[in-house]
Formats: structure tokens, sequence, C-alpha cells
């Protein structure tokens, strides 16, 4: 189905494709990187069941649409770590045929995280689409929106000088033997790398002038990022600065 043709009437088909990847992780062998898959699916199934059941009942709020816009958070966030890995020289960047040799994730892990993407390809764009059209329906937080866009821009500069300076020290750092401290790290600088991507954008829209509603769409979004961070296991020590920053932008001046 093309994205055209989506509403929100095809969230529940959408709900069985995402819980049907979860079912499938169930049937795997234990290791760092099912875990990690399995709490991104949690919280992808959580926030679309959510969504859905809302719908059904005409009683779509603001939350239940930020809800499904940090699912498709999720699910590109699931995309982006299987492009991190671990060799003997540190993190590396992963070639999409998986040919690259690396110590992590293992080929197993390697293999079922691309047989979850696969089973959840296309779903994070149809999310988006149908987030859009619950947000023409959703209840409104009653709030006044008065963005200083210097203040804004500050705290949003500062949130991706921070991201850029975890990216590079990682390129010099010590990676962690136990594959469970593998993970975490490559999990971690997941996060940084989609931060920066997602503060990039912001400052963007701020230097192109665009609409206040727009920007403030983008910088409470972005303001939820720690929330999935934290969902997928315990931060990494020095993590609290970065995140503390992001859960910070919108309640910049």
């Amino acid at each position: 189905m093309s994205s055209e043709q989506l509403t929100a009437d095809d969230l529940l088909s959408l709900c069985a494709r995402a819980h049907g990847a979860t079912g499938r992780l169930s049937a795997s062998p234990a290791s760092p990187r099912l875990q990690t898959l399995q709490r991104l699916a949690g919280f992808v199934n959580d926030r679309m069941t959510a969504a859905a059941l809302a719908h059904e009942r005409e009683a779509v709020s603001i939350e239940v649409v930020h809800g499904l816009q940090d699912a498709v958070q999720a699910l590109v966030f699931a995309d982006l770590l299987s492009q991190i890995g671990v060799d003997a020289g540190g993190y590396i960047r992963l070639d999409r045929d998986g040919l690259r040799p690396a110590i992590a994730p293992t080929p197993a892990e390697r293999g079922l995280h691309a047989g979850f993407l696969e089973q959840v390809d296309g779903v994070s764009a149809a999310l988006f689409v149908v987030a859009d059209e619950l947000l023409e329906v959703a209840s409104p937080i009653q709030t006044t929106v008065d963005l200083e866009m210097a203040d804004v821009e500050e705290a949003v500069q500062m949130l991706a000088d921070s991201c850029t300076a975890q990216l590079r020290n990682a390129d010099g750092g010590e990676v962690p033997a136990e594959p469970d401290q593998r993970e975490r790290g490559m999990v971690w600088l997941t996060f940084c790398r989609r931060t920066l991507e997602r503060s990039l954008a912001v400052l963007e829209m701020l230097r192109d002038d665009r609409e206040e509603e727009v920007v403030w769409a983008g910088v409470t979004e972005l303001s939820r990022a720690p929330a999935l961070y934290r969902e997928l296991g315990p931060p990494m020590p020095g993590s609290q600065q970065l995140l503390e920053l992001a859960a910070a932008v919108a309640d910049a001046p």
C-alpha cells in the first residue's frame, strides 16, 4: 500500500506486523543484540497499540500522537544501530551486505537484526503518515508557545556539540571486552548519532526562519529522545549531561 493510501484505519494492520516481528525475536537464542531489539520492539508496540486503541475510541490525544512519532524514531534507531560494530581497533561502520568482519555484533546477531529490519520494512514511513493524519484530530494540549529563537538555537547547538564530542571521543576510546558492555556502547553511539542528526535538522529549520509551530514540533520531539534511550538499558557512564541537554531543549526561555 502506498503512503498516499494510508489512513489511521491501517494502524491495526501495522500493529500486527510489528507484533509479528516481535514474536519472531522470542524464538531466537539469547544475546545482547536480541535484548536490545526486544526492548526497541516493545517500545514501538506499546505506542502503536495505544494509538490504535485511542483511534478506535475516537479519543486521540496529542500525547498519543507523540507516542506514535516516538515509535517512528525507535524504528529509525533500529536501522541506524545495524550500521555500527566493533572490531579489534574499536567502533566501526558496518556495510549493508554484512561482509565487513566484526567482533560485535556477532554474525548471528547481524542476521537477527537484518531479519527484524526486513520484517518491519516500511512500517516507520507508514507510521509517519498516520501520525500526521492523527495530529489533525488530536486533542491539543492547552499551551501558549512563545519561542525566543536565539535561546532555542543556543540550546540545540549545545546539544549538537555535545553529541559531536561523544562521537569523536569514541574514535580513540577503548572498547569494552564484555559483550553486554560492547552492546551498551553501540547503543549509546547510535543515540548520539541520531540525536546529532535531529539537532542539525532543527538548527536548519531555525536558520531558514520556518514557522514557529514547525520549529516547536521539532524541538519537542527532540526533547523526548532520552526516553527511548533509557528504555534500552542502563545509561552509559558520563551520559547524564547530554541526556539532560536533550530533555531541556524544549525548556529554553
